[in-house]
């Protein structure tokens, strides 16, 4: 459900309660305590941080792509290949709030 509203929100303030739906949904789905006060930790931080990139962002479909890399590599049970997904995407995210193309 995180994922496809993801994939069907279009406005700004839609887009990003579903972006941080869908982090929050893999957060809670490790079932890990510790990445879950993390999330809950920094959450304004991190909500601050993707609003900012999503209105920097020039390549939607590029952020949707590393979206559903995670998501199908997830649903799919390939947990490395969900891994190596989520650091491209944190780099591509990280690129994008330095002013950069979310691709080297």
């Amino acid at each position: 459900a995180a994922f496809h509203h993801l994939e069907t929100s279009e406005k700004l303030a839609d887009v990003l309660a579903a972006d941080l739906e869908f982090h929050f949904t893999i957060a809670r789905a490790a079932h890990n305590t510790v990445l879950m006060l993390i999330y809950q930790t920094i959450r304004p931080l991190f909500e601050e941080a993707v609003l900012t990139a999503l209105k920097r962002d020039q390549e939607p479909a590029l952020r949707m792509q590393f979206h559903r890399e995670i998501f199908e590599a997830i649903r799919s049970g390939r947990e490395a290949e969900a891994a190596e997904a989520m650091r491209r995407h944190f780099q591509g995210t990280r690129r994008v709030l330095d002013g950069k193309n979310p691709t080297p």
